[in-house]
């Protein structure tokens, strides 16, 4: 069943170069499951077999770090997420919890290798929708770095006073070199 829930913008660029028979026969022939407030979905660290949509709800993506989780993005309906996993077979590089009740598509791995093998032109519209999203997050985490290291901010928010006094003539420009010799 193609749920109009994720058939939203996030969907599509996931999805981008899928045809709309690809979209429905992918989240026709996968598994709808629900999972309550603070469920792991994915774990970190868990080989993962499979691809997933979440259809509706939300969830957060957390990296461990030490004994606790740190937040590093949050998924809305027709959000994708366990591709990475699916492109290098590794474990998962991070967990995700439901925040709240929500369900969720998940595409297996067999079902999308088993559309590959009888379409070739999916394999191609399959892999040029994962390079775009992977693309589009790489992009969104370069300015999020950028925004946060830039002319020295999150070193004067993080540095004890002492430091901060110490940084507080720097004018920014690289913190490896005079930038006028370049």
């Amino acid at each position: 069943m193609f749920d109009e829930a994720v058939k939203g913008a996030t969907v599509s660029s996931f999805l981008k170069f899928l045809t709309d028979d690809d979209r429905k026969m992918l989240l026709g022939d996968a598994s709808l499951e629900s999972f309550e407030p603070d469920s792991i979905i994915v774990a970190e660290g868990e080989p993962q077999k499979a691809i997933f949509v979440l259809a509706s709800g939300e969830a957060r993506v957390e990296k461990a770090h030490g004994d606790f989780g740190i937040e590093v993005s949050r998924l809305g309906p027709g959000d994708i997420f366990g591709e990475m996993g699916f492109i290098d077979g590794f474990e998962a590089s991070a967990s995700v919890i439901a925040d709240g009740p929500c369900t969720v598509h998940v595409i297996s791995n067999d079902l999308v290798n088993e559309k590959i093998k009888s379409d070739p032109g999916f394999y191609g519209r399959f892999y040029q929708s994962l390079a775009h999203t992977l693309s589009g997050r790489l992009r969104d985490t370069t300015l999020d770095t950028i925004a946060d290291y830039s002319w020295g901010t999150r070193v004067l928010e993080q540095k004890p006073e002492s430091a901060v006094e110490d940084a507080a003539g720097w004018g920014g420009g690289s913190p490896f070199g005079d930038d006028s010799k370049r």
